[in-house]
């Protein structure tokens, strides 16, 4: 067992030990960001660096400037959010940044890019934090940041690992102590109600998971120094930064999209999309202009019969000066690797990352090894000979206004969808969804029709004028009965003189019973995340329920 330290022994060691890293010149900047109580602050002002420290915790920051008002040396407090306050500071104004436990609250992405614009050449970033380092082989949401994404990362920014030093051991220790402690004292904490008893049993519980983690080898306790050396110093301002794309407001993203689409922006179309916790994007700033975006929309889902969450590619973008399709240095590759390494995989927020890329960016991704192809879309219309076929057992069907259609029938049919495609992945279509996706979606206007039999309700189909046709978006209906609503639907439009289409996964064909309709390939593939760990190729393939409803650009 390693031989217990006390809290105080403790933190003087690690402070002691980010000294030694920070090996600079004296008068050197020095950025503590989560600065907290300001301990580190003070050992750093102390070996005589000017000392700037940052965090958004109003308490943590007056006790900060007392802590360093008390002991009569100099340092800088700011009480805001680092997260966006790093884009208004000097550009190469600081020497030394540094992370003390506090790197997990941030995305990666944002203190890669941070560090780069804040270093002058030269300069060095210090990291002490716990790292997952588990490879997992199943579902486990991380708790904390992945040792071997960050340092992928890192290196892709172009900063280098210089030293990596390995504190688990002295962390185990210390929390077996802390432990121990704490336990001889809760009974008098308790007596005197200044913890109740559940409170002390959820931290204890608390400690023995984090202490067990760390024991089995899941996680690590690591001290970083990555520096700046390998930068040209001439060239540091050019270099992309990569970015939460949230960072940015919707019409920040006009010029870009219009540049690579050539088509119009619709700001209230980018906060349908993305707005209100929605996104799940990276972009990339350069000399502070946008000039890269790799977009997720994030979206709920039932993953073999449980529900989970997914990420929906989408508004992948790069100027196209900026490119570098075919490099593992261009824009493509590091938005989208950082995009997946964060939001997709078993260790992230959402378990899968899928979507409809063009040909060529499926080509792209397939070699750099970004995504795996699972499934295509096909079109299905109805053949002609049953198109015009007269019957008594057609399905009747209504043709519906949005705001005479009670949630309690959409979600009724979802219900029953659901429970019917527990062997595959189909996307949550609930009454919220539903009005979301159709009737709160800007700039299109999508008609519903409402299948019944005898009160029953057996599906709904959403469609919408695509040129001369009509095209099938959404068929929400159980598994058993999606070919008898989507011929009825068909039927009633093609009595219209119209004639419709539905796309549909390849995967799915055998539930819409093929001998009716005739199918053609769209060329529209549906990839899967093969950059992060996650679900492997083989149980996703022809495993999603995709339309066209769930597009994210009709």
């Amino acid at each position: 067992m390693s031989q217990a330290v006390t809290p105080l022994e403790a933190q003087q060691a690690l402070a002691d030990q980010i000294l030694a890293l920070v090996n600079k010149p004296a008068g050197s900047r020095v950025l503590d960001i989560g600065c907290g109580t300001g301990q580190l602050m003070l050992a750093l002002s102390g070996s005589g660096f000017e000392v700037h420290g940052i965090d958004n915790n109003a308490q943590a920051v007056a006790l900060a400037r007392d802590t360093v008002r008390s002991s009569g040396l100099s340092a800088n407090v700011i009480h805001d959010d680092f997260s966006r306050a790093w884009q208004s500071m000097e550009a190469g104004g600081f020497d030394v940044v540094i992370l003390q436990n506090s790197f997990r609250y941030f995305p990666s992405s944002l203190i890669f890019s941070a560090a780069l614009h804040l270093l002058a050449p030269g300069g060095r970033l210090i990291i002490s934090e716990e790292f997952d380092v588990e490879h997992a082989e199943h579902r486990k949401q991380r708790e904390l940041p992945a040792l071997d994404y960050t340092l992928a990362e890192a290196e892709r920014n172009g900063l280098q690992l210089s030293r990596r030093m390995d504190l688990s051991a002295g962390v185990i220790g210390f929390m077996q102590d802390f432990s121990a402690r704490l336990e001889r004292q809760a009974a008098g904490m308790i007596a005197d109600h200044l913890m109740s008893e559940s409170t002390w049993q959820q931290v204890q519980q608390g400690i023995e998971h984090d202490l067990t983690e760390m024991q089995q080898g899941n996680r690590s306790h690591q001290l970083l120094q990555l520096d700046m050396s390998s930068y040209d110093p001439d060239r540091v301002t050019e270099r992309p930064l990569i970015i939460p794309a949230e960072l940015k407001s919707s019409t920040d993203y006009a010029a870009l999209f219009e540049a690579c689409f050539d088509s119009p922006f619709s700001a209230d179309l980018w906060q349908w999309k993305y707005g209100e916790g929605r996104g799940a994007s990276v972009a990339a700033l350069k000399e502070g202009r946008l000039v890269a975006h790799y977009g997720g929309i994030v979206r709920a889902i039932v993953y073999f019969g449980t529900p989970e969450s997914a990420v929906q590619i989408g508004d992948v973008m790069v100027l196209p000066k900026e490119r570098g399709f075919f490099s593992r240095s261009g824009l493509f590759f590091r938005t989208a690797t950082a995009m997946l390494e964060q939001h997709a995989g078993y260790a992230a927020r959402h378990l899968l990352g899928f979507g409809f890329p063009n040909i060529k960016a499926m080509h792209v991704a397939l070699r750099l090894k970004l995504y795996q192809k699972t499934d295509d879309l096909v079109s299905l219309t109805l053949k002609p000979e049953i198109a015009r076929e007269a019957t008594e057992s057609a399905l009747p069907v209504q043709a519906k206004d949005w705001s005479t259609i009670e949630d309690n029938c959409i979600n009724h049919v979802w219900e029953r969808m659901k429970s019917s495609l527990t062997d595959g992945i189909v996307g949550v279509r609930d009454a919220d969804y539903v009005r979301f996706r159709y009737q709160q979606r800007p700039g299109q206007d999508y008609q519903l029709l409402v299948v019944d039999e005898e009160g029953k309700t057996p599906g709904l189909v959403v469609y919408r004028r695509h040129g001369e046709q009509e095209m099938v978006m959404d068929v929400i209906a159980a598994a058993d009965d999606v070919q008898a609503v989507l011929q009825a639907a068909m039927r009633y439009v093609e009595g219209q003189g119209r004639e419709m289409f539905c796309w549909i996964t390849r995967g799915q064909l055998q539930r819409f019973g093929t001998e009716n309709f005739l199918v053609a390939d769209t060329a529209i593939q549906i990839p899967c995340n093969a950059w992060s760990r996650g679900p492997d190729v083989e149980s996703l393939q022809g495993a999603w329920w995709l339309t066209a409803g769930d597009t994210d650009f009709l």
